[in-house]
């Protein structure tokens, strides 16, 4: 994916991107529609690629957008009113063109930013309200947002980068909550325009916090929510099929390769989808499609500290207790999950 579009394929035009994509047919191969196109790095020799890694949410399962996101979106509402919030927010009508990709909230002044590799702004929003130029000028006087400003931990102390398609409903539930705080009778914006007071209660409520409370809205949905029971019931409501994934996975294990499936998704919902997306198309199980599998990996804390494993019981999806230190690959297909996830 280039970035240049939201997930479900509308073009967002309040971030200055263009429709104004020439018709594929109409170009040779080499002037290819820039949206089919594979975009490198580096190049890499796939003939020295002994182990070959697959996600499973937006990877291997691809999930059909804008339901995905506006249900994501509905659930995390229901959240925030739990946490307070007005129930208002949740007669919100999802807009699937308003986020892209690749977009950065700026914590402190509660604008959504699109930069350019240097830093630059280029466009910026409140909430669903676009800024003015003189707006953008005025709170970011040089036009630059300082990238390198860390906080302890290494990461940004007041931008949150949104890169993922995991991330599209965040940007627009916070600026959801933005625009009814702006609106709001009774809040008004704090004197150092980092958030919004309230006189009545002598409390503050910064865009840092509005950040943090979306950001635990949705941790509750992917975890605890009823988004992953729908999705396991109506499958086919969520879920596209690809014909060619079965023939994908058959033709890397034929030329001697390791394919194994990485997902922070539990064993349940995992093996509902999986099997929703490659039994039903083959009649074959869709473990044995991989050699082995981890489920609940924790990434991408499982890629900094280390490889143990816990064996996860297929028939009940529970873990066994104590490590699995064998190195003999199994018969059957093993799953394993990393042990910091119980």
């Amino acid at each position: 994916m280039n970035g240049s579009t939201s997930s479900d394929g509308h073009v967002s035009k309040v971030w200055g991107l263009t429709s104004d994509i020439p018709d594929v047919e109409a170009h040779s191969v080499a002037r290819k529609c820039p949206i089919d196109r594979l975009f490198v790095n580096r190049s890499l020799s796939l003939d020295t690629i002994s182990y070959y890694g697959f996600d499973m949410d937006y990877t291997l399962a691809e999930y059909n957008t804008p339901y995905m996101e506006a249900e994501t979106a509905k659930y995390a509402f229901e959240r925030l009113v739990e946490l307070g919030y007005p129930e208002e927010l949740t007669k919100t009508k999802y807009l699937p063109e308003f986020a892209v990709r690749g977009l950065i909230f700026d914590k402190k002044l509660g604008n959504f930013l699109k930069l350019d590799l240097h830093g630059l702004v280029l466009t910026a929003c409140r909430g669903t309200r676009k800024l003015s130029r003189k707006d953008i000028r005025e709170e970011y006087p040089t036009k630059f947002c300082k990238l390198q400003e860390k906080n302890g931990n290494g990461g940004s102390r007041f931008l949150q980068l949104f890169d993922t398609l995991f991330d599209t409903p965040k940007i627009f539930v916070v600026s959801t909550v933005i625009d009814w705080l702006e609106k709001s009778q009774q809040y008004v914006k704090s004197p150092n325009g980092e958030g919004y007071f309230d006189h009545d209660t002598s409390s503050e409520i910064t865009y840092g916090t509005v950040w943090n409370d979306v950001k635990a809205a949705f941790d509750l949905v992917h975890s605890k929510g009823p988004l992953h029971a729908n999705i396991m019931g109506h499958p086919e409501l969520f879920i596209s099929r690809n014909p060619h994934l079965p023939q994908l996975l058959e033709y890397l294990k034929e030329h001697g390769k390791k394919v194994f499936l990485l997902t922070n998704s539990p064993y349940n919902f995992t093996n509902v989808v999986m099997k929703y997306i490659l039994d039903d198309l083959t009649g074959k199980q869709w473990t044995d499609y991989f050699h082995f599998i981890i489920v609940r990996a924790c990434k991408p804390k499982f890629f900094a500290e280390g490889t143990p494993f816990r064996l996860i019981n297929k028939s009940t999806g529970a873990a066994n207790l104590g490590l699995h230190r064998s190195d003999t690959m199994a018969q059957v297909t093993p799953v394993f999950c990393y042990p910091s996830s119980f």
